[in-house]
């Protein structure tokens, strides 16, 4: 119970709220909390690793106005890695030996946060990653102070082909990066793996699989001409099926790319005369309003931030998504359907240091324990966050609850809750 009451605060944000300093004896302020944050700032993974930044920013602002943490001020340090893994390696490494950062938030590049798993165990510094992907947290037991927040292949392929199979398609057509192009390495190879399963569980057929190359425009282009080409086999006597020349494709595509990758199959289907459904893994949600009007009638798994502002704010944490839908598109003018899972990075860690305040009342004010905070991240069993429901276990780092997933559907250049 005390996990979801203090959850709820942090879901309630307290307009107008201002945070007080908190004094130690002898009148020093006391030490502010700081969390660290390795993040692509330059390089081919800036889009997302800005948006981060400044969800991040914006956060740490609004939850210092409610001034949660007894007084203390939350600061961040943010490091630019350039999209390069050796210097998120090293980015990763400085953060973690230093003893005043209390936790750090990771970016888009899953193998990043693995590969500096062993060093994190070794500070014993909690680290929430928020690449897409099932493995980077796993195995568990050898990554004890790694959490994740993002996009979970499986959950996403479930979901894809429940509705593809409702919509009636028999075959579909998949696009994913390339995996060595893309900072989130890995998370191609998990959609063809996760979306064959899925399909196999479906009956659904997977007739063809293409790449695409991050920021290589050239290879959408390609992939979306080979899908449309596609035709199935003819009946036996038959010596072709349709007509030569005439684009037929399979009955649906899935898109399991990054957004401009995302709008850049769909311009390529659409002009190549490909007819058909696209439907959009989580990591292709981008920009509030959709670049291009080929993406009109797509449907995206997401959660119902990106269209909070559309539903009506029945529960605190409802208020609160819409809040930060507001916030956020004022501070930047625009949304960006990432930036929740950077928020609720930070609203996760402000939730555990709480919880081990509570466990330590007479060490509030001193550093944080980094192995009581470590605990209580894990033992995270319902904050109802930005994104959605998060919760962790012992044996689960990867804490969004599938059940916070759902369809949107784009039209009028924007995403809308699927009716």
């Amino acid at each position: 119970m005390r996990t979801v009451l203090l959850s709820l605060t942090l879901a309630v944000l307290a307009a107008g709220a201002g945070g007080c300093t908190a004094v130690l004896g002898g009148g020093r302020p006391a030490a502010p909390v700081l969390v660290g944050a390795d993040l692509a700032l330059t390089g081919t993974g800036s889009p997302l690793g800005t948006v981060f930044g400044n969800a991040l920013r914006l956060r740490a602002a609004q939850l210092n106005r409610q001034g949660l943490l007894d007084g203390r001020r939350l600061e961040l340090r943010l490091r630019d890695n350039r999209s390069d893994p050796q210097v998120a390696a090293a980015n990763l490494a400085e953060l973690a030996a230093d003893p005043a950062v209390t936790a750090i938030v990771s970016g888009a590049c899953g193998p990043c946060a693995a590969g500096a798993a062993a060093r994190l165990d070794e500070h014993r510094t909690s680290t929430i990653s928020l690449a897409a992907g099932d493995q980077v947290v796993e195995p568990v037991g050898q990554r004890r102070h790694l959490f994740q927040l993002g996009p979970r292949a499986g959950d996403d392929a479930d979901l894809l082909a429940t509705g593809l199979a409702r919509a009636g398609a028999g075959t579909v057509g998949l696009v994913t990066t390339a995996d060595a192009g893309y900072p989130g390495g890995g998370y191609g190879r998990a959609g063809l793996r996760e979306m064959t399963a899925a399909a196999d569980r479906t009956g659904l057929q997977i007739v063809l699989h293409e790449q695409v190359t991050v920021a290589d425009p050239a290879s959408a282009v390609a992939a979306a001409e080979a899908i449309a080409r596609w035709r199935p086999d003819p009946p036996p006597g038959q010596p072709f099926s349709p007509p030569p020349g005439e684009a037929s494709g399979p009955d649906a595509v899935v898109i399991w790319t990054p957004p401009a990758e995302a709008a850049q199959l769909a311009t390529g289907l659409r002009q190549a005369g490909y007819p058909g459904e696209l439907h959009l893994d989580a990591i292709a949600a981008g920009q509030l309003h959709l670049p291009d009007a080929a993406l009109s009638g797509a449907t995206l798994v997401f959660t119902d931030t990106p269209v909070a502002d559309q539903l009506i704010a029945a529960t605190p944490a409802a208020a609160a998504r819409q809040t930060w839908f507001r916030d956020y598109l004022a501070q930047y003018g625009g949304y960006h359907a990432q930036a929740s899972w950077a928020a609720d990075a930070i609203s996760l860690i402000v939730d555990a240091i709480r919880r081990t305040d509570l466990a330590n009342p007479a060490g509030r004010r001193h550093p944080v324990d980094r192995d009581t905070l470590r605990d209580k991240l894990e033992s995270t069993r319902r904050l109802d966050g930005l994104t959605g429901l998060i919760r962790y276990t012992a044996d689960q780092h990867s804490g969004l609850h599938p059940g916070s997933l759902t369809t949107l559907t784009a039209s009028a250049g924007r995403w809308h809750l699927t009716r």
